[in-house]
């Protein structure tokens, strides 16, 4: 029996959508449609006949040859946070380099800061690895040219995993410093919870209720102006109606805040990708950054 254009076209419809993944309706199945009885009888042994117009058949043909453009029907991802000064993704194959992939700030490891080949599982993007500390002397120098001082309006995003958590003390994962100011933002965790403390205070302006353990976490700061905001993985655990020190950062560290004088407070454990924005993420952002997106 002779197919009809319009069956050809059916078919064509049907073998695209099966190599595009969709999911294929029977072609058997034919929907039942109540009629009144009298129309009903004579539907039911009436034979369906087609008269499809061969023109408009040729057109529908020609689509289906036309290559399909899948990511053109993907529209952009609004909410990836603009605003971003510096990210040291801390994944390099190798040297004593750490780049800065989205401004002019590229840092160095120092002490025996060791490359691990494995970053933040959780990671939707190509994160081959990450920077483990030793808690003794390690550290990561990085570069501060253009990063926000540490009372402007802006928002720091890191991933970590403690080797071990103490519950007395201090240990620094990001910090902004001015030695010459005796001013510094830092954050990181004390006595095991996740905190953001300055210099000389106690206790720390913002800090979470719940101890850390030893698994991947991101961990998210943002000022506004006004709110001092911390966030553990998307979900805000503090926040502070004070502005923090008006210094600006004459220095700033991964696992330290002083490569000679830290007494204690130095990471034990791994960080991984590290961001600043010059701005204040939404808690929507947050929850983007921390879902693992980039």
């Amino acid at each position: 029996m002779r197919e009809t254009a319009l069956e050809r076209t059916k078919l064509g419809f049907l073998a695209l959508a099966a190599q595009l993944g969709c999911t294929v309706p029977n072609p058997a199945y034919r929907p039942v449609v109540a009629r009144p009885d009298a129309e009903q009888a004579g539907a039911d042994t009436a034979v369906p006949t087609f008269a499809p117009d061969a023109a408009e058949d040729l057109a529908v043909i020609a689509d289906l040859a036309a290559p399909v453009d899948l990511a053109s029907t993907i529209a952009p991802d609004a909410s990836a946070p603009t605003g971003l000064v510096a990210h040291w993704r801390l994944d390099e194959p190798g040297g004593a380099t750490v780049l800065d992939t989205a401004g002019t700030n590229p840092g160095m490891l120092a002490n025996g800061a060791a490359r691990v080949p494995v970053g933040f599982p959780s990671a939707r993007f190509p994160n081959p690895g990450a920077i483990s500390f030793d808690g003794e002397d390690d550290y990561v120098v990085l570069g501060i040219r253009g990063l926000p001082a540490m009372q402007a309006v802006m928002s720091v995003s890191a991933w970590f995993r403690a080797t071990s958590v103490t519950t007395t003390g201090r240990r620094n994962l990001v910090v902004f410093d001015n030695r010459g100011a005796e001013e510094s933002w830092q954050l990181g965790l004390d006595r095991g919870y996740p905190a953001v403390w300055n210099w000389g205070s106690a206790p720390a302006p913002l800090i979470g209720a719940s101890r850390m353990d030893l698994q991947w976490h991101n961990l998210i700061y943002v000022f506004d102006g006004t709110l001092q905001r911390l966030y553990l993985d998307g979900t805000e655990v503090a926040r502070f109606d004070q502005a923090p020190p008006s210094a600006a950062a004459t220095a700033a560290y991964l696992g330290t805040y002083d490569p000679t004088g830290d007494q204690g407070e130095r990471w034990s454990g791994v960080i991984d990708d590290v961001r600043v924005y010059d701005r204040a993420l939404t808690p929507d952002e947050v929850a983007w950054l921390a879902a693992g997106n980039d």
